[in-house]
């Protein structure tokens, strides 16, 4: 037992050390701008800690072993613990080609290659131990027979050389992002309409910042979601799936309740884990309840920040160690322990600034970007300030002026009341929650203009990817409703697309084709130098400004999922939109060339409307059959604190 025990824990620890220090090394080259007498305890911590690993495991493998051959020591076999160096070989390649995150599309070839790798290393070590088999193999008779501790070390120094020499040749060390790979800033604002942005039409100044930025950038005219609310909005625009693909949990029906429990359940991997999984680090800074870390929206995350999100609040976060946080996550137990954590590792506690949203979300995020250390990242706001209730922003001096006093008092039930249209609203209501609203895009877009003037002094700026976008847009009474989530016409699925590209590239540019949010995930990898997962919907929006045809739809917007209301289904083309109503089978039309209101109904015309019929209902029949594939798992969606129901009510949403 005691020459199993040795053999055991000296190969372990050579494992320990070889995975250590390619561990180390990997994160090294994400931390650049930690100093340098900072950076000899940071590698001695990570390569003590998995040599004592190694040690601890392969003392394990020993004792099983060992006991395990108890019987058979009164045979001639002999015991060979020199096998321990072949399964320190097999482990190196193991540990790190499962410990980083893969594609779960891709389990089988991920396997095939740790096989590959494990293969390799452990023949080419039990190589080296056939040509030095008198001195490294232990012998069956005699009290001296094994070899010293010393010789087993002297002579075994090429079993983790060669093991990471086979590592690095196949190319399966830890992720660090791509050289020169660029920043990606997303941001959304959630409920924007598309026509609020200057460089979108607008004339009545609410974007000056975000209008400068789109002269840097590319503006994509006709830019859509692919359903009218927050949580599949989102969840389809970061995986590139449609929202029946997700894993929508249906729940029951009625006045006043929503249709489903949303959230991101699909194995597809999100763009934040196929970023995090490349090197990047990745940060969320949220104000929306609807995302939470419960329905899937924190995969990917190494920082997850949503104050309205109460669920695990009192569960354990990793340490509060600042920048050398960076170092932990960029080893494989560090990015597992971080991904099974229901709460971020936190870099910065925000003072309480008096003013909500926009300006809380920007002051954390850039505290974030000054403690950030060299790595690529990828930061992603959710702002909410053109979001129900409106009266908790900033009102401008003309709002003021125009309404000394409020025609209205917009409480949360005043804001359920008149969504589900219990009551009705005067003309100067609706003049007022308007003006409430535009004032909500003056607040986003002043304090992005902050954000964007810290990525300037930084010299962040011209190096970064910027996606400005929004879940979905908003209706006021534009088809005789208010809000978003029971409708399907362009004012709720139309939204704003500027993509601000490192060193400007495609500068001044305008997209008049129609776009998609399903696009998003494909272009941001794209530029990134990234592979796209499998089964994605959308496509890159680059190819459109590569080969100069901007006025090319990149193809059809299928969307459907209404939050409450009828259920709808909808088909937009260049040309015409379909509106499907599965309930009755009924179906509207309107030609957008000639009624880009929507006002006219040519559902009955059927040279216009057999065809998207055919269309339309296919893809609803495929819609209906993944829904019901999701129903039959018998999924239920983590159940809602108090607190987050409250919350949720408070914004406008309908939940028991």
């Amino acid at each position: 037992m005691r020459n199993h025990l040795r053999a055991a824990v000296i190969a372990g620890m050579f494992a320990g050390v070889v995975v250590g220090i390619i561990e180390a090394a990997s994160a090294a080259r994400a931390t650049g701008k930690l100093a340098g007498p900072t950076l000899w305890p940071l590698w001695a911590i990570t390569v003590g800690l998995y040599a004592t690993m190694g040690w601890a495991a392969f003392g394990v493998l020993g004792l099983v072993v060992s006991g395990v051959r108890v019987p058979l020591r009164r045979t001639r076999s002999a015991s060979h613990p020199a096998s321990y160096y072949i399964a320190a070989a097999v482990a190196v390649p193991a540990a790190l080609i499962l410990g980083r995150p893969y594609d779960p599309a891709d389990v089988f070839f991920t396997a095939m290659r740790a096989v590959a790798a494990c293969t390799i290393s452990g023949a080419v070590v039990w190589l080296v131990i056939r040509l030095a088999r008198g001195r490294l193999v232990f012998h069956p008779r005699g009290a001296g027979a094994c070899t010293s501790p010393a010789r087993i070390a002297l002579f075994g120094w090429p079993i983790p050389f060669l093991a990471l020499v086979a590592w690095l040749g196949l190319g399966v060390a830890f992720p660090t992002a791509p050289a020169g790979a660029p920043n990606v800033l997303l941001i959304t604002i959630d409920a924007m309409r598309a026509d609020r942005l200057g460089c979108c039409g607008n004339r009545l100044g609410l974007t000056p910042n975000l209008d400068r930025l789109a002269r840097d950038g590319v503006v994509f005219e006709k830019a859509f979601a692919s359903a009218p609310w927050t949580e599949v909005s989102v969840g389809s625009m970061f995986t590139s799936l449609y929202p029946s693909e997700l894993g929508l949990l249906p729940r029951a029906r009625g006045e006043g309740e929503t249709h489903y429990e949303g959230g991101v359940f699909t194995p597809q991997p999100t763009l934040a884990e196929v970023l995090r999984g490349a090197g990047y680090m990745t940060a969320a800074e949220l104000a929306n309840a609807q995302i939470r870390r419960d329905r899937g929206f924190a995969r990917g995350f190494i920082r997850f920040r949503n104050a309205d999100d109460y669920y695990g609040w009192r569960a354990l976060a990793l340490p509060r160690l600042g920048k050398y946080e960076t170092w932990f996550v960029h080893t494989s137990i560090g990015a597992r322990a971080a991904a099974r954590l229901q709460r971020e590792p936190r870099y910065y506690a925000a003072p309480e600034v008096g003013k909500q949203d926009a300006e809380r979300l920007v002051r954390d995020a850039e505290a974030w970007l000054d403690s950030r250390p060299g790595a690529p990242f990828f930061l992603w706001l959710h702002l909410m300030d053109t979001h129900v209730p409106y009266n908790g922003r900033e009102q401008s001096a003309a709002t003021r002026a125009q309404f000394p006093t409020p025609p209205l008092d917009a409480t949360p039930q005043f804001y359920k009341d008149l969504i589900l249209k219990r009551i009705g609203i005067s003309d100067a209501g609706k003049r007022y929650l308007e003006a409430l609203y535009n004032d909500g895009a003056r607040h986003a877009d002043r304090w992005l203009g902050d954000l964007f003037a810290r990525l300037h002094k930084a010299g962040l700026y011209d190096r970064t990817l910027i996606v400005v976008s929004a879940d979905h847009g908003e209706e006021f009474w534009d088809h005789g409703g208010y809000e978003h989530g029971h409708s399907m016409y362009d004012e709720v699925l139309r939204v704003p697309l500027l993509i601000k590209f490192p060193r400007q590239q495609y500068a001044g540019e305008r997209v008049r084709g129609q776009v998609r949010l399903l696009d998003l995930l494909p272009t941001v990898l794209d530029v990134a130098g990234l592979p796209t997962p499998h089964r994605v919907r959308g496509q890159s929006l680059v190819a459109l400004l590569r080969e100069h045809a901007m006025g090319r739809d990149t193809d059809q917007l299928f969307a459907e999922d209404t939050l409450y209301g009828k259920e709808l289904k909808a088909l937009r083309t260049s040309r015409f939109k379909a509106i499907f109503h599965p309930a009755s089978r009924e179906m509207e039309v309107y030609d957008l060339r000639a009624d880009p209101g929507e006002r006219h109904d040519l559902a009955r015309d059927p040279r216009v409307a057999a065809r998207l019929r055919e269309r339309l209902s296919s893809l609803a029949r495929e819609s209906e059959r993944r829904a019901a594939w999701w129903t039959r798992r018998g999924l239920k969606a983590p159940a809602l604190d108090q607190e987050s129901i409250e919350r949720l009510r408070s914004i406008g949403y309908m939940t028991r």
